[in-house]
């Protein structure tokens, strides 16, 4: 196995336009990236001596082994190839644990069941010969899937379980959930499901995911991994309802899922954000983009996907780096985005009370002084609460970052604040609140700072 390399064994000197120098071969960390291509460099101007360094992610994708059309074998070395430096193939377990036989390659013959046990062992050997630490990081994941509950990925496990195992499908609310997602469109079962909500059905229990999360391996647990809530709607995850013995393992939620942006799902429906439903509830997530592929597509530029500081590129280095919230979500291929509030990274807990934020952007010299806005997210009822707006431009590598003061940050408001950053030429989405219309389009989120008293 090749050694794992750190961020010092990685990087040489920045030349002016912040180009990354690498060690090693043409087939080494970068050979492909988007880094090289738009002239960014992967260490952050905030951070510049801690040990970490940028790499790209994309956590959640499909192959035909459930609902995808590509075939599998060809997934973690297209993602190489199209820039990634770390990838995770997620297919869809649903209630196919015991389901022993081995279906058809195509989407509509195995969907039904999701991944069974031959095809949770094909896609980690397609990750173990993929996977070259300090070059690239393939990852085998799932995808518990369900029509009410909400989808989840986990990742980095040596187990996997899906929702029958857990027994979250065993209910009427579970069996309508289902058919939902299922069934012909023509039959009224969306109608029915949403009937359903609100009967109470300790059967159709989230319960049984989270405790599986905490089980040890040699139990047929998933305490070794990690996990995170898929493309949220607000009453997904039973409604996010808090399972604090989870908190440290469930640590993401994708804001950014293909091309949608989750921050406003629902409002035009009268549904709370998601994402601030999340937070409220009292889950510690990071925001990641994904792609959530399921064509042929892997790695296309313009879907969601996620930047990680690093201490090493391997799988633990991953798992740390997702354990600690050292992530952002974006859909712009090359682009580095770090923040800072009075000093502590994104995904820290900090001190209520004043706050400045310093705010790390760069995507090369085509964005030197770029106009753009930097929002301060805070609780809010139904939506984030804008607490502050900045007019900015991106500046030079020579230039001092952005730097932006908020009113002070009082706990009694809620325990949780991040920033947006958007491009106020390029229109937000119709279904934003009015407040928001004039910001521009989201470019990028930071991970959340969780406020302590």
């Amino acid at each position: 196995m090749a050694a794992r390399i750190g961020r010092r064994d990685l990087l040489k000197a920045a030349g002016a336009a912040g180009a990354l120098l690498l060690a090693g071969s043409a087939r080494s960390l970068g050979a492909q990236s988007p880094m090289a291509q738009f002239g960014t460099s992967r260490v952050s101007r905030l951070f510049p001596d801690d040990g970490t360094f940028l790499v790209h992610t994309d956590l959640h994708n499909h192959s035909l082994l459930s609902d995808g059309s590509g075939d599998p074998s060809g997934f973690y070395p297209q993602m190489r190839d199209a820039g990634l430096d770390v990838a995770a193939l997620t297919d869809h377990a649903i209630q196919g644990k015991d389901n022993g036989e081995t279906l058809c390659h195509s989407g509509q013959c195995s969907y039904a069941f999701g991944i069974h046990d031959e095809k949770w062992q094909e896609i980690g050997a397609y990750a173990d010969a993929a996977d070259e630490p300090g070059a690239f990081t393939a990852i085998r994941g799932f995808e518990w899937t369900t029509g009410h509950l909400g989808h989840i990925n986990v990742w980095l496990t040596q187990n996997w379980t899906d929702p029958k195992e857990t027994e979250s499908l065993m209910s009427p609310r579970g069996l309508t959930g289902y058919l939902s997602d299922y069934a012909p469109a023509q039959l009224p079962i969306r109608d029915i499901h949403e009937a359903t909500y609100g009967i109470p059905e300790p059967l159709a229990s989230i319960d049984g995911f989270y405790e599986w999360l905490r089980t040890p391996v040699d139990e047929g647990g998933g305490m070794d991994g990690l996990a995170g809530f898929n493309h949220p709607r607000s009453y997904d995850f039973d409604r996010f309802a808090l399972f604090p013995e989870a908190i440290d393992r469930l640590v993401s939620c994708e804001i950014f899922t293909m091309t949608t942006d989750f921050l406003f799902v629902g409002r035009d429906e009268d549904r709370p954000s998601p994402i601030n439903a999340c937070l409220n509830a009292g889950w510690r997530v990071g925001l990641i983009g994904v792609s959530d592929e399921h064509g042929e597509n892997w790695g296309l530029a313009g879907k969601g996907r996620g930047g990680m500081y690093v201490t090493e590129l391997s799988r633990d280095g991953v798992h740390e780096a997702l354990r600690s919230r050292r992530v952002f979500a974006t859909k712009h291929a090359g682009l580095r985005i770090d923040a800072s509030a009075n000093g502590a990274r994104m995904g820290s807990p900090i001190a209520a009370g004043p706050v400045t934020f310093a705010v790390d952007i760069d995507r090369g010299p085509d964005w030197f002084g770029k106009p753009l806005s930097v929002q301060v997210l805070r609780p809010g009822t139904d939506e984030p609460t804008l607490l502050h707006a900045q007019d900015i431009v991106v500046p030079a590598d020579t230039e001092p970052v952005v730097e932006l003061s908020a009113p002070p940050l009082s706990i009694d408001d809620g325990d949780w604040v991040f920033l947006r950053i958007s491009d106020p030429e390029t229109p937000i989405e119709s279904r934003a609140p009015e407040a928001w219309q004039g910001l521009g389009a989201a470019v990028a989120y930071t991970s959340p700072w969780f406020l302590t008293a």
